[in-house]
């Protein structure tokens, strides 16, 4: 890893969340690459250990990232198989109160072997079409590829295995033909986005975002699922009823990512 001398706590911080999600995830996939990870793990005691030097503070992410590490190191010096199964089961106490939903959602990557009805996408959709749009532009599409229960597979949590064995995929995209904003496409998706995954918690589902829109090949995109090449699709919601009950990454306290201005002048923009 590079120099990270330079780099500011905020920066640190991400770092460090992101190697930590590289391991865990590592631990959930089959047959995943052991020493391709190994760099993670190196890469993340270094972090650690700097955080550490700088006397930063102990917050529930960067415990969370400490166990991510024994986690890890415990399948590799076990020489198991890098595999984590869940115990079968849905998600309990969902609430339909805006907070419990915010707060109660997990990101699933194991489904039952069972469809999702057509008016419950529907809905899906139709809260995610609520979310704000630049200019009230409402550029979203949104291209829903199911699969039956009978063609389902057990797979793991990787991408290409979550793609095979999701009984729904919802591509996320945004013409963005008539912009001239930089940014706005990719936030209207994701606020959209936001309003979809909530909305599906709520309604007992379990979903999973995968990014990497900048790596989707438009030509692809079009051949196989019918998605015009001038629509930039920024993520695909993997989606069903959950068979697992995840435990969610702890997250940062408020104090530690909030600065109250108090009064000041606004620019002129």
């Amino acid at each position: 890893m590079e120099n990270i001398s330079n780099i500011d706590r905020i920066q640190m911080g991400q770092l460090i969340r992101f190697k930590a999600h590289m391991l865990d995830v590592a631990t959930k996939t089959i047959n995943i690459d052991i020493p391709a990870r190994e760099s993670d793990l190196e890469d993340l005691e270094q972090l650690l250990k700097e955080w550490d030097n700088r006397d930063y503070p102990e917050g529930p992410d960067i415990i969370w990232a400490r166990q991510r590490i024994r986690s890890f190191s415990a399948i590799k010096h076990e020489d198991k198989k890098a595999i984590f199964i869940p115990p079968s089961g849905g998600s309990a106490n969902i609430s339909q109160d805006v907070f419990s939903v915010i707060k109660n959602r997990r990101t699933v990557r194991y489904w039952k072997k069972k469809s999702v009805p057509r008016d419950i996408i529907r809905r899906l959709i139709e809260a995610a079409t609520y979310a704000p749009t630049a200019f009230n532009r409402m550029e979203w599409r949104f291209y829903v590829a199911e699969t039956p229960p009978e063609s389902m597979e057990t797979g793991d949590a990787s991408n290409p295995s979550m793609f095979a064995k999701a009984p729904v995929r919802i591509f996320v995209a945004a013409d963005e033909r008539l912009f001239f904003e930089k940014y706005s496409g990719s936030l209207d998706t994701g606020f959209a986005l936001q309003n979809l995954i909530l909305a599906a918690h709520a309604l007992g589902l379990g979903t999973c975002l995968i990014y990497q829109g900048e790596f989707v090949d438009p030509e692809l995109m079009e051949k196989y699922y019918n998605i015009p090449s001038y629509m930039k699709v920024y993520c695909a919601v993997t989606l069903g009823y959950p068979d697992e009950d995840p435990e969610t990454p702890a997250r940062m306290k408020v104090e530690e990512v909030t600065e109250f201005l108090g009064e000041v002048p606004n620019p002129d923009f």
